[in-house]
């Protein structure tokens, strides 16, 4: 078995762990990337400007948390992330019924923590009157109906 080949063979666990690449159309410049390493709990701002060889980098340590709820809420782009996918990243044992309180305050500890990586990025998360949370450009704020921007 050649190197390459074996490289590319990817347990489901290990797609898990590997950093995800993400562009977010509409909200983000063309040329901009989200690097989310979920195993090193590191989110990545790469940037590279027309002309320029090398990308402008901004890293940040996440916390598990606020990792899991980042990691979510990309993969939900451009449709909101609910509520119970939240709760289900943050407790991965199934919970029947959660009560609505004690689930959704490690969700907004977890956004806490996040805002202020997700303004260096141009996002903002707005809360979803009983559907859950979605990740827009902070500039566009205003453009989401229905929104309640969250108390980060």
């Amino acid at each position: 078995m050649s190197k390459e080949r074996s490289a590319a063979i990817v347990s489901p666990e290990a797609r898990i762990r590997a950093a995800q690449v993400f562009t977010l159309p509409e909200i983000l410049p063309a040329h901009t990337r989200i690097v989310l390493d979920v195993q090193a709990r590191l989110a990545l701002l790469l940037t590279l400007n027309e002309g320029e060889a090398t990308p402008l980098v901004r890293s940040f340590q996440l916390t598990p948390s606020a990792t899991r709820v980042f990691l979510a809420l990309l993969q939900a782009y451009p449709q909101h992330c609910p509520y119970q996918t939240l709760v289900s990243v943050l407790y991965p044992v199934a919970l029947d019924t959660p009560v609505w309180e004690p689930s959704v305050r490690p969700i907004r500890r977890a956004l806490r923590s996040l805002a202020p990586i997700l303004r260096v990025f141009g996002l903002d998360v707005v809360a979803l009157r009983g559907r859950g949370y979605l990740l827009v450009s902070a500039t566009r704020l205003s453009s989401v109906p229905g929104q309640h921007r969250t108390a980060l």
